[in-house]
């Protein structure tokens, strides 16, 4: 069975081995010269600071034009690789076999058909898993100069607890829908269809809500002094508002009436009793959230999978 998985796979495995090749040599060449630049230039040090200067930010602004393109645009093309790694790989993994036939010898042989996917998944399974999980400490390590916030998608989408649920539930739902529909394209389109919104629905939905997120309001009237540190720091900021002198949160339309647009400065703030607050996940909550997300997508993948055993064992 090992031998027959990885004949009818090599070519997906060689095709992943090289992708990982590339990006561990690009983030190797580009990488080491930038860590030097971030130790030596003086940026880590203004990450530290608790206060930030212009000189600072000069110096954060010049290390980011230099170095931040390519890891940065890494990050945004490979976004999407979890569902492509499902529709090239999961989605034929059975419908290929339908289509070619190949099912009506697997199945005859002494390996019994439940051995057979068991196995055949479980191979498959922990080669993707391997490949997300080398991939998300790579991107850590190449991003982590340039996005301070854990929480920032660069560096959330890519944790590594998080990106290998996104390969598996793509390549469950993959397995599953070649399955039941037995034809390699149409799987594949019914994988777009499915992970795509799950992925949007807890990103932009459920994420935010996994914890009730901790209210802090400034307790001095125009002083910026605790709301700045929290949004400037690693922690995730949903929300930004203004309370009024009677303790109350302005409105959209009070604020606008009250301030009018663009920018106000702290002495207008001061001058009309306001205060501002923050609304935010902190930063020790990360590890939290990945536990929470790579759950959801674990238990969904492994809902599918057995669907999808099930679904063969009963054909």
């Amino acid at each position: 069975m090992i031998w027959l998985t990885w004949h009818q796979h090599r070519s997906e495995a060689i095709g992943l081995a090289a992708l990982l090749t590339v990006l561990g040599v690009l983030a190797l060449i580009a990488g080491l010269p930038m860590y030097a630049a971030y130790q030596g230039d003086g940026v880590a040090a203004c990450h530290e600071a608790a206060t930030e200067t212009a000189a600072c930010s000069q110096i954060v602004d010049s290390f980011r034009d230099t170095f931040g393109g390519l890891p940065m645009l890494a990050a945004g093309q490979l976004n999407l690789l979890p569902l492509i790694i499902g529709v090239l790989i999961g989605a034929p993994l059975l419908a290929r076999e339908y289509e070619q036939g190949t099912w009506q010898l697997a199945w005859t042989q002494a390996v019994p058909r439940t051995r057979w996917i068991i196995t055949k998944l479980a191979l498959v399974l922990t080669a993707v898993a391997s490949v997300a999980i080398a991939l998300s400490a790579m991107l850590s390590w190449w991003l982590s100069p340039f996005v301070r916030s854990p929480f920032s998608v660069e560096r959330f989408n890519y944790g590594v607890l998080v990106l290998p649920g996104y390969f598996l539930l793509a390549v469950a739902i993959g397995i599953l829908a070649g399955a039941v529909i037995k034809r390699a394209i149409p799987a594949m389109v019914a994988t777009l269809a499915v992970f795509l919104p799950i992925r949007i629905l807890v990103e932009f939905w459920l994420r935010p809500r996994f914890m009730t997120p901790v209210t802090t309001v400034d307790p001095v009237p125009g002083s910026s002094a605790l709301t700045h540190q929290l949004t400037s720091g690693k922690n995730w900021v949903l929300e930004t508002f203004l309370v009024g002198p009677s303790g109350d949160r302005l409105t959209d339309s009070q604020e606008y009436h009250l301030l009018g647009g663009g920018q106000v400065d702290q002495a207008t703030l001061a001058e009309h009793g306001l205060k501002e607050g923050v609304i935010y996940h902190p930063a020790s909550r990360f590890w939290e959230f990945q536990l929470i997300e790579s759950a959801i997508y674990g238990g969904l993948a492994l809902v599918v999978l057995l669907l999808a055993v099930w679904r063969i064992r009963r054909w």
